[in-house]
């Protein structure tokens, strides 16, 4: 019995996100306050919406079409007592808690997190300010480090959108964004549009692109890389990124864990529900090198890719899963 009501326990917990995710968000008339990781935030009410509805902490209930799982999951524990009466020796189930919580908010989808502690807002590169293009080996690869998708930055997509459309020898191109930091998604949506409108143009050929991605790459970056894929398959190389496309709104739960709920903009929509990006060809040693030092003794990364690129222009070659 003990082993009931503690996942009963846990199960209500959980219910919790259900009930709170089931009242609908406040809309202000003017602009409205965000509270984002416990940073207060003004942010434009057509700009933001929260992909769940708000919390209601005082509501114990769950939607009647939620009861029958949390009465099977109670049945599960209760058959797993009488059959197998050794299942939670040692207290197994209560040390497990917090990734039973969870694996449960992951598996919903739309870009849910539970955390134990609470979670430190990330470190953004507002202040980013464009990189020109550097020309690497002999001119053939154009590359391109993005920090953050600044306004600045998308007049150097203008650039990049008319050199693939009158490309007559360059190799590749490389789009680094292994410290792309940041949640502009006006500008990063409209940089989506200039290269795939230069990928239905007719070029005498089409130009490769290399995305170099790292643990530091996030939020708009992410959803950059995500949508890219469809319309121009680009090679994406390094490691997996911080799976962090959305800022959070942070809830604090009743048992002392964290709900982080995604707010998704009005210009992405539910379309883009997804987590961390993954790359085509891991490489571990994936340090990201100045930019002044690429040009002369590029990084094992950037030079990987640059070889890669040449390669596959010459063999007409493609990359598994290219």
């Amino acid at each position: 019995m003990k082993g009931i009501l503690l996942i009963t326990i846990m199960l209500l917990s959980v219910a919790g996100f259900g009930t709170e995710i089931e009242k609908p968000a406040q809309t202000p008339t003017n602009k409205r306050t965000v509270i984002q990781q416990g940073a207060s935030v003004k942010v434009e009410p057509e700009e933001v919406k929260a992909v769940s509805k708000q919390p209601q902490p005082d509501s114990g209930l769950l939607p009647k079409h939620d009861e029958p799982m949390i009465t099977e999951l109670q049945q599960i524990v209760m058959l797993l007592n009488d059959k197998l009466p050794g299942w939670n020796r040692g207290n197994n189930l209560n040390d497990k808690r917090e990734k039973i919580i969870a694996a449960f908010v992951a598996s919903l989808g739309l870009s849910l997190q539970y955390s134990a502690e609470k979670p430190q807002p990330p470190q953004i590169n507002d202040k980013f300010k464009p990189l020109p293009l550097l020309w690497l080996q002999y001119d053939r690869i154009a590359y391109l480090r993005i920090d953050s998708f600044t306004p600045e930055v998308l007049l150097q997509f203008r650039q990049v959108h008319d050199i693939l459309v009158t490309n007559y020898r360059l190799s590749g191109m490389i789009i680094d964004l292994r410290n792309g930091r940041s949640f502009d998604y006006k500008n990063t949506i409209k940089c989506l549009k200039l290269l795939a409108d230069a990928y239905q143009a007719k070029p005498p050929t089409k130009v490769r692109i290399a995305l170099l991605i790292g643990q530091r790459t996030l939020g708009a970056a992410e959803y950059f890389i995500h949508s890219l894929q469809p319309a121009v398959k680009p090679i994406i190389i390094g490691m997996q990124s911080a799976g962090q496309p959305f800022e959070y709104q942070v809830e604090k739960l009743t048992d002392g864990g964290y709900l982080l709920l995604p707010r998704v903009p009005e210009t992405v929509g539910d379309k883009a529900i997804f987590t961390a990006q993954m790359p085509t060809i891991k490489i571990t040693n994936n340090a990201q090198s100045d930019y002044g030092l690429q040009k002369k003794k590029p990084d094992v990364t950037v030079k990987y890719a640059s070889n890669l690129l040449i390669a596959l222009k010459a063999t007409g070659g493609k990359p598994s899963g290219f």
